[in-house]
């Protein structure tokens, strides 16, 4: 697939997730990679981009790598509990919306 498949999936999962992330507490933002990225952030990423490559080239299942970074819990909810569920809406909705596609 192309860039133009991960840009449209990415766009769809923002525009349908800004409701329900926005209510509790958090929003989904697009960001282009930062050239000072630490190595293990470009490592999981670029894994990923090859393992789709190599799938494709087999005739696999794999469409598109998408990588995640998660925020660190604020301290009002420092369980964790709100940021594990919103990071479950998330890749819920990049899996559907990529199955779709």
């Amino acid at each position: 697939m192309t860039n133009a498949f991960v840009s449209s999936v990415i766009h769809r999962a923002q525009v349908e997730l800004a409701d329900e992330l926005y209510g509790l507490g958090f929003k989904v933002a697009r960001e282009h990679p930062r050239a000072d990225n630490s190595y293990i952030c470009n490592d999981t990423n670029w894994r990923g981009l090859v393992a789709v490559g190599e799938s494709q080239e087999t005739g696999g299942r794999l469409k598109a790598s998408f990588f995640v970074h998660i925020p660190y819990a604020s301290p009002e909810h420092g369980d964790h509990a709100t940021l594990a569920r919103a990071l479950s809406v998330v890749i819920g909705k990049l899996v559907a919306v990529s199955t779709m596609a």
